[in-house]
């Protein structure tokens, strides 16, 4: 019976795993792990290029997206900490004078709405500021017609719908534009 049930697990279980999931949430997936004996197992699934439908490898780049909301959080908390930053201050009163600085407008020229100005830094970090996305499509067609630049924060803040959702802490919804501001 032993003999059986080793015949028929996979070669590679991440394999499976990266299998199910990339069909379970319609993601590209790349995942390895190092066992105890030293090897080194790897799995990916899922679209590289949706155009072409060319699968993913396990040497396929990503790009890194929304993975830097988490160093973002950690460095708002470390600065939290710190007493450096306070979560249930409206984060304007810091935003603002660097922005200024930059020869930029104040958040609240630039959404014409004083509820800018009530959103905390807790609001950002939970995504529950009000403070709509960026629009992926023009996004994403701003990337292919300018494929060797990046598009900076600065611009992605500019580019948003700047009507609120719902009122700060009125309701939840991602934002990366609320990490790019937190940022």
């Amino acid at each position: 019976m032993l003999a059986a049930l080793a015949l028929a697990a996979p070669a590679n279980p991440l394999q499976a795993i990266a299998d199910k999931h990339a069909a379970l949430f319609n993601v590209s997936l790349s995942m390895a792990a190092r066992l105890s004996s030293g090897e080194v197992i790897a799995g990916a699934a899922g679209l590289d290029d949706h155009a072409v439908g060319s699968k993913v490898t396990t040497a396929s780049l990503y790009p890194s997206g929304s993975v830097t909301k988490t160093f973002t959080a950690v460095a708002a908390m470390r600065l939290v900490d710190q007493g450096k930053l306070e979560l249930d201050k409206p984060f304007h009163a810091i935003v603002d004078p660097w922005l200024k600085a930059q020869g930029n407008k104040t958040l609240v020229e630039m959404w014409g709405d004083k509820t800018i100005e009530t959103v905390t830094v807790r609001h950002l970090l939970s995504m529950r500021s009000g403070i709509r996305d960026y629009n992926d499509e023009a996004t994403r067609e701003w990337t292919i017609k300018h494929p060797t630049e990046d598009l900076l924060p600065s611009e992605y803040v500019a580019s948003v719908d700047k009507r609120f959702l719902f009122k700060p802490d009125h309701g939840g919804a991602y934002t990366g534009v609320g990490y790019v501001l937190l940022g």
